[in-house]
This record gives structure tokens, sequence and C-alpha cells, in this order.
């Protein structure tokens, strides 16, 4: 099933119906993208983490960065999101609109597209990612959640990532062959 250009809702409703990650193993993907950005902590990074399963990157990063915010539409998942320092966590749709806080320095989502209801709501959550990343941020993606799609939901290959990127005014790098950067200008 391709995806809708546009489903019509005003606020769509969640769509995420895969594996609750919540007291899983970290996934393939999620766990490269820690390896490629724990290196690059200096302390004082404000992190959104887009879908937080098992809150591995807040275990991991909660000590090492100012503030680090996750979202999940896994009731379980935030239910079992441990008390950490400098850790946040909210039920939200990255779907939905509105109400972002801006100037993050880190976003991590390895499925930024995959469960989107619709094309324009897809494209929307990118340029709120974009919008929300201060100076010199990044967001960083990676190729296996990227270009994996539950029917209907949208994915990039490194191209579509590439332009989607452009079109925001982002560098656009491809970190390994797996881990994809957008950063903004200073």
């Amino acid at each position: 099933m391709l995806p809708l250009r546009d489903c019509g809702a005003l606020n769509p409703a969640a769509t995420y119906t895969d594996r609750w990650f919540g007291l899983a193993d970290v996934t393939p993907d999620q766990a490269a993208l820690s390896e490629v950005v724990t290196p690059m902590l200096r302390g004082h990074e404000r992190v959104l983490h887009v879908g937080i399963g098992a809150s591995e990157l807040a275990r991991r990063w909660s000590g090492r960065v100012s503030q680090i915010d996750g979202i999940t539409v896994m009731q379980g998942e935030l239910d079992a999101s441990p008390a950490l320092p400098n850790y946040r966590v909210w039920w939200r749709n990255k779907y939905a609109s509105g109400g972002w806080p801006d100037n993050y320095d880190v976003i991590v989502d390895n499925n930024p597209g995959s469960f989107a209801c619709c094309r324009k709501h897809s494209s929307e959550w990118l340029d709120s990612a974009a919008g929300m990343l201060a100076p010199g941020g990044m967001f960083v993606t990676h190729a296996r959640g990227c270009t994996y799609r539950k029917p209907g939901g949208v994915a990039m290959g490194w191209l579509a990532w590439w332009w989607a990127g452009k079109r925001r005014g982002m560098r656009v790098e491809r970190f390994t062959a797996d881990v994809w950067i957008w950063r903004r200008g200073t």
C-alpha cells in the first residue's frame, strides 16, 4: 500500500502498532546511532529521542548531556521509563501538530517516516524536526529505519533523505554507510 498524499486529519492518531520495546533489547539501528553520537557529546547538549524504546539512550546519556527528552506513543514504554537525572518523557505522536520546543542540539529518530499516516504529516514532522534544531544541531537517523515503512508509511532512501534535508536548508551527511545526519548551520 502506497502512502496517502494527505490523510485529511488535522491531528492524526498514532499508527505505530509494532512491537513494544520498553523492556526489550536495543535494536541494531538504535545501537548504531548511540555508538556514533556518544563520542560527539560534550556535556551541554539538549537531546530529543523519538521512540524511546527501553530508554537506552537516556540510560547512557543522562549524565553526559544537559537535558534528554523522550517521546513515545507506547504507554508501556512511558510507564517503564526510568527516573534519571535530566530525563523527561512524554506520550506524544511526532506526526501530530504544534507545541514542539526548540533548540535541541541532537534529535535522534531512527524511523522518521516509517509509521506516518501520510506524506503530508511525514513532511510536517521533518519540518518540525528541522525547526527544532539549535544552530549547529543535528538530526540523526539510520538507513535501516529510514528505509523501512509500514503499509502506508513513508520510506526514505539516502537520496530522498538528502533532498528532504537540502529543501529544509540542512547540511546532509552520510556519517557512516548507515548513519545519516542533517546539520543546521551555525
